[in-house]
This record gives structure tokens, sequence and C-alpha cells, in this order.
């Protein structure tokens, strides 16, 4: 069952025995449930989308000015470069790196994501053969909305708001409980769902766990 964020304050009140507003406001649990969101989709990179990066003739950067997704990209998991001949993998190389791989054509192969700046960077850098073609992104982004978490995962949000909520009313061991189970039902659906094992990218020995 899907839960809306107004379903998710009733389930939070079930939890902290209070049915309706006295103690605690709507609106302090609902950005308690908002927190969680966050916390879950950038922890367990399991909101997941995919937008194509419109090339630009020498343009090697895009950024949340060119798509406004990137700003909230966390982690790219697969990219590939999709001319009309058909779509083709590309590899995930560091900075260091630019200028020192084989460009011997336009057709972008490599790319690095750059998470602090949230921003893409192609090479080889698109010319005018390029221009208006696109790259494809899969990836992981951050949200707020529980509508975005899968139906398994959004009770963890009650028991993130739950605690919450029982360090305001000073329960600290209350609390400590509540993120006890809060943590380790986050830990199991990372292994059980998320995590991937370290590949490696065999041209440059690069760890790739799926994060970037």
């Amino acid at each position: 069952m899907s839960y809306t964020q107004t379903q998710a304050i009733t389930k939070v009140r079930e939890l902290i025995n209070e049915a309706s507003p006295s103690f605690w406001s709507d609106t302090e649990i609902e950005g308690w449930v908002k927190e969680a969101v966050i916390d879950i989709s950038t922890k367990l990179l399991c909101c997941v989308a995919i937008y194509n990066i419109d090339l630009v003739a020498n343009q090697a950067k895009y950024a949340n000015s060119d798509h406004s997704w990137i700003g909230d990209c966390i982690a790219p998991k697969y990219v590939w470069y999709s001319p009309a001949t058909g779509p083709v993998g590309m590899q995930k190389i560091t900075p260091n790196f630019f200028g020192h791989v084989d460009s011997f054509d336009a057709a972008p192969k490599y790319y690095y994501y750059d998470t602090n700046h949230r921003a893409f960077w192609i090479h080889p850098t698109p010319d005018s053969t390029i221009d208006g073609e696109a790259v494809t992104v899969l990836y992981s982004f951050e949200t707020d909305d529980i509508t975005n978490l899968q139906d398994e995962i959004q009770p963890l949000t009650w028991l993130y708001a739950a605690a919450k909520a029982k360090v305001k009313e000073r329960l600290y061991q209350e609390s400590a409980l509540m993120w006890n189970q809060y943590m380790d039902a986050l830990n199991f659906e990372r292994k059980d769902k998320y995590d991937l094992g370290v590949q490696t990218t065999d041209g440059f020995k690069l760890p790739n766990t799926g994060r970037g």
C-alpha cells in the first residue's frame, strides 16, 4: 500500500500515541517525515529516473542551469550516448583522465559526474556533428516527497519522525529505541536491495559502486 504525506502523519501519530495535534503539530511531523524521505533517498539511492542531456557543440559541462533534473541527481547509475544509430554505453572516468584518453572521433565516450557541484562533464567535447544529440542518464535523485519511495520503504519514515518527536518530549530512551529500529531497517534495505558489489572498469581499474 502506498501512503500520502497526510497518511504518513497519521501513522506517526499512532506511534507517538497522539491522535490529533496537541503537543506535536502536524506541521512539525510533516517536516520530520520529509527529513526522513531525504535521508532515505540519499542513503539508499532508491529513487531512480531517466533523463537526457541535450548535447551542445563545444560544451563539455552540463549543470542545473542546462537541465533542472541535474540539480537533484545524487549519483548516475548508467550513462549512454544515444545517437540515431543506437545507444552506446559510456565509461566513467575521473577528471585527471581528461586529455589523456583517446578521442579519435567526436562521439561522446566518457563522462565524469561532479557530486559536489551537481554537474556532468562529457568527453570528447561535442562538436557541430554531435550538436542536438543526447546522452541518456539513469540516476538516483534526492527527494522529500514520500510518494517517490517504494511502498515497503515508506514505513521507515514513521520511525524516523517518531524518534524526533520523542526527543522533543525528552523521552530519550524511547527515541533511541525507535532510531535504532529505523537504522536497522535502513541498513537491511540497503544491503538487501541497493548496495552494488564493486565492479572494475578494466581500462582504468576504477572501482564503480554505482554511486556516481
